[in-house]
């Protein structure tokens, strides 16, 4: 992402102090789980990718930045279409919505990502919470200083200037304009099918978390 490469070359060009990887992925994708060391024989993993990290440095510090899940079912969906070369719009992801929650058993079915309590869960058994940082997407969005300046505190690092966090502000929206005029806002029908699906996941994530905001009845 532009915005969290302005933030990781600022520190990198001036304190030296602090360093990540912004691979999403780590958080959730353990579809390979039945390689890993220590998982051998199981019906299910014992070993995550979160093991790893903990073990390699248990002092390591997340944030995750989840987004409500019908809008990034639906971005991730509009997203990859590009790559396939073939057209497509809201009708089809509607249709295409219903067979995968008729797949939904299958842990590579995408739907599966948006069920964030999960690998929240997974993390704060392994992480103590002062060490996780979790925030929505819509609240980044909507107050990027205070969402950075709360960021730049939990990382213990020192505040940025005026300038550079005006820089952050600025900083380009990746993936968004082309595909989302291409095809229109989500059907009707559609978010009533997707909200229905993760309205007991998010209740399960607020009641984790002790924070409503984590239903998304504000969207």
């Amino acid at each position: 992402m532009r915005r969290a490469s302005v933030v990781f070359k600022t520190y990198m060009t001036t304190q030296m102090a602090c360093a990540g990887d912004a691979s999403a992925s780590n958080v959730y994708e353990n579809h390979f789980w039945h390689l890993y060391p220590g998982n051998e024989n199981c019906s299910e993993p014992r070993v995550l990718t979160v093991d790893y990290i903990r073990h390699l440095n248990p002092g390591a510090k997340t944030i995750m930045i989840v987004r409500n899940p019908t809008s990034r079912l639906y971005s991730s969906y509009k997203f990859y279409n590009q790559f396939t070369h073939l057209e497509s719009n809201r009708e089809e992801f509607h249709e295409w919505a219903k067979e995968q929650f008729e797949l939904i058993t299958d842990c590579f079915n995408e739907p599966i990502v948006g069920i964030y309590y999960v690998y929240v869960q997974d993390w704060l058994l392994r992480f103590p919470r002062e060490q996780v940082y979790i925030t929505r997407l819509e609240d980044l969005s909507a107050n990027v200083t205070g969402e950075m300046t709360k960021i730049f505190e939990f990382l213990e690092l020192d505040p940025v200037n005026q300038e550079t966090m005006a820089e952050i502000e600025s900083a380009k929206r990746a993936n968004v304009g082309t595909l989302s005029r291409k095809f229109g806002p989500i059907l009707p029908a559609t978010k009533s099918l997707l909200d229905d699906f993760y309205r007991p996941f998010n209740r399960r994530l607020a009641q984790l978390l002790g924070d409503d905001r984590f239903l998304w009845e504000d969207d």
